[in-house]
């Protein structure tokens, strides 16, 4: 049961197992060509919808783990949730496509960071030891796996409180020395601290200097950038998403407001940019 179930979110909150003999064949594909949705109101009934045309021959696939999390947090979690190990392009890509989901930071040789980045020689194997894309360096799997672990609990850590901005600004850039910036850990504390500053007390639009509102705007466009790739056909992580889009207009109305109460004229580029956040929720 727990291998073939969809989980079924409930408008209460809570989350309910169902098995539906026809939609659990969908093969899984961490990069899919359709999503389903549940109707309460119709005895819970499974509708898969496609995100593009699909060409005739091409499977239909869904995805049974999380499209933000990096591949070797997928791929666990599939073998130890669906039993099978995933060989799909992302999976198999060290980039993935492109991303840098997963890659880490190089410390270079002798402690002298190169500028370079740590990805898995070969992703499929989970004992991969990383390389750098620039420099010979190395490290092992188990040393990945150790500063996984440290990292994610500081990061559960901090979801899990009630913390304050300077909190989410220290713990992202401490990491940063660490992970790439499109790592997953990073963009999960990104994605929340775009939507304190704006909403959090003594952190209101209108109080965000100029330096942090640019700042919202650059990580908003930044994390959508790595949506644009992970979810090109827009119907995986549309609410999260819509969040970004949501925080990313705001912030170019409030700094185009600024502009016109200064000598500065608005720029015709960052309201059309405002307007396409909009437009991309409809």
């Amino acid at each position: 049961l727990e291998v073939n179930a969809m989980v079924i979110p409930l408008s209460n909150g809570r989350e309910i197992c169902g098995l539906y003999p026809r939609g659990c064949l969908l093969e899984h594909n961490c990069m899919p060509n359709s999503f389903y949705t549940f109707d309460c109101s119709k005895g819970m009934k499974l509708t898969f919808k496609t995100g593009r045309d699909i060409p005739k021959g091409e499977h239909l696939t869904t995805t049974y783990t999380h499209a933000l999390w990096g591949t070797q947090l997928r791929r666990e979690h599939l073998k130890t949730n669906k039993y099978f190990a995933c060989k799909c392009a992302r999976c198999s890509d060290p980039t993935e496509l492109g991303t840098f989901l997963s890659a880490l930071r190089c410390m270079g040789l002798e402690n002298e960071p190169c500028g370079g980045f740590q990805l898995p020689v070969s992703p499929l194997h989970e004992t991969s030891d990383w390389q750098c894309n620039r420099c010979p360096a190395q490290i092992t799997h188990d040393q990945v796996n150790l500063l996984m672990s440290k990292i994610g609990e500081e990061v559960d850590d901090v979801m899990g409180r009630k913390c304050s901005v300077k909190e989410f600004e220290d713990l992202i850039y401490k990491l940063q020395n660490f992970l790439h910036p499109n790592h997953f850990h990073l963009q999960t504390l990104k994605h929340s601290l775009i939507q304190m500053y704006g909403h959090f007390p003594g952190h209101r639009l209108h109080e965000l200097s100029d330096e942090i509102l640019h700042k919202k705007i650059q990580m908003c466009r930044e994390m959508m950038s790595i949506i644009d790739v992970l979810d090109p056909d827009s119907f995986r992580l549309t609410l999260y998403a819509g969040v970004i889009l949501l925080e990313q207009q705001a912030g170019l109305v409030e700094l185009n407001k600024r502009r016109s109460r200064s000598a500065d004229s608005p720029q015709k580029s960052d309201l059309s940019e405002a307007l396409q956040c909009v437009f991309s929720l409809i």
